[in-house]
């Protein structure tokens, strides 16, 4: 884990340790695309657009905060979304939302105020601590408590985020892996 880390720069190591291969927890190839389809179809988004990231892809946490844990029978699936569509319209209404924070459960209106001053600048929205806010709750909840259940969560987790465009997803993934490295580098 660390020998590729720190051999690959960050931009290969996104384009072939996360965006384009077969996540670990799936068989091969053929299952990882029809996972992506099902859900891709669930939330009504192209399923080229639905990646599986961090442990449950690469096997490992590339939080140097987690120590680089291996995945394990409490890890939750990171999957990013990549829809202009949705982004705009969750945009929208963080925006829009004005004083209403307030009525928002502590969690979900620390993440919107996150999101205002930061995520949202980058390209990407951590949906998972307000989803059933976000004006397509209704169509993205039930497909994400589905998909939890079956395989490959089997009870893990499915946790979104959703990116405004594919540069969106490499620049955050990128700095993922770059904070990583230094974690690394530094307890060399």
């Amino acid at each position: 884990m660390a020998a590729e880390l720190l051999e690959l720069s960050s931009d290969d190591y996104v384009s072939h340790r996360l965006i384009d291969r077969v996540p670990v927890v799936f068989s091969d190839r053929s299952a990882y695309i029809t996972w992506k389809k099902e859900l891709a179809a669930g939330l009504k988004v192209d399923p080229y657009g639905v990646i599986l990231v961090g442990s449950a892809c690469t096997g490992y946490s590339l939080n140097p905060y987690k120590n680089f844990r291996d995945f394990h029978e409490r890890s939750d699936l990171d999957v990013a979304v990549v829809s202009d569509q949705h982004f705009d319209e969750a945009w929208r209404f963080l925006r829009d939302l004005g004083a209403r924070v307030h009525k928002l459960p502590t969690a979900a209106k620390k993440a919107v105020n996150s999101h205002r001053s930061g995520h949202v600048f980058d390209g990407v929205i951590a949906t998972d601590t307000f989803v059933e806010h976000l004006p397509f709750a209704k169509t993205w909840v039930p497909v994400l408590e589905a998909m939890t259940l079956a395989a490959p969560a089997n009870g893990r987790e499915v946790k979104v985020r959703l990116y405004r465009d594919l540069f969106a997803l490499r620049s955050y993934q990128q700095r993922g892996v770059e904070n990583a490295r230094a974690r690394l580098a530094e307890g060399a």
